[in-house]
């Protein structure tokens, strides 16, 4: 179930990797990645997309809340949004070093 899931899950990724890039752009975003289950291929039926994004100044609040709305809308799961800015320590280590390109 897990494999299936997973390949599910970087298909429809992949099918949009286009999509991803101009919504990521048009909320002041760049480099989308994906990390966490996903990434590592443990996803669970329960699993959550984690995507991490570099912001641009221009960026705000609502440019964050609105990406996730829209990948979560265009890929029809859970998406959780990262600034790479806002990861410290080993926890930043951990997510750079599994973060994979969309």
């Amino acid at each position: 179930m897990r494999t299936a899931l997973v390949g599910t899950l970087n298909e429809r990724l992949f099918r949009h990797r286009d999509e991803i890039h101009r919504i990521v752009t048009e909320h002041h975003a760049t480099a989308p990645r994906v990390f966490g289950s996903v990434a590592r291929g443990d996803a669970s039926s329960s699993s959550d997309v984690d995507v991490l994004v570099d912001f641009t100044p221009e960026a705000g609040l609502l440019d964050e809340i609105g990406l996730r709305l829209a990948l979560t809308d265009l890929l029809h799961v859970d998406v959780d949004v990262v600034a790479s800015d806002s990861l410290r320590g080993e926890f930043r280590e951990r997510v750079l070093r599994e973060a994979i390109p969309i």
